[in-house]
């Protein structure tokens, strides 16, 4: 490596003879491991859904909703006309779409749902609309057995 690497490196108190040379990663708990024995990031095990992801990916995005419709509030008197209902209507929609995404991740629906291990896209949107689909079709026979 260069000086300059070897300069900042020890900075931070790291010797050029902790450093690994060669076919090992440096971010491997076992220094001694070449990377090609390593798994591959994709193989890895995902770990589980911890309170405070949640948690944090629910404020993440009610926070981006909030400011979203904070911002087009305050802007929206520069336009006039068509222009101004567009603008409304498309801040309305970009906002409303960050808070839905901070119930579903905060109740595991829609895309932040378990799923099973080989499940594509397509599946995902099968499943959800037929998830709609029985969801209108009960509405629709409770409706016909209230008006009876």
């Amino acid at each position: 490596m260069g000086r300059l690497v070897d300069d900042m490196l020890a900075m931070f108190g790291v010797k050029p003879s902790d450093r690994v040379v060669g076919p090992y990663s440096l971010w491997s708990s076992d220094s001694k491991t070449p990377s090609s024995e390593l798994p591959h990031p994709a193989e890895a095990a995902m770990p589980e859904d911890c309170l405070s992801c949640r948690i944090i990916g629910t404020s993440a995005m009610g926070a981006l909703g909030a400011y979203s419709a904070y911002i087009i509030s305050n802007n929206y008197k520069m336009y006039t006309g068509r222009k101004k209902m567009a603008y409304l209507a498309a801040g309305a929609s970009l906002s409303g779409s960050f808070f839905w995404m901070s119930i579903c991740r905060a109740f595991d629906l829609g895309v932040f749902a378990k799923r099973k291990e080989n499940t594509t896209l397509l599946d995902i949107f099968k499943e959800e609309i037929d998830s709609i689909v029985s969801l209108k079709r009960s509405n629709v026979t409770k409706s016909k057995d209230s008006s009876e």
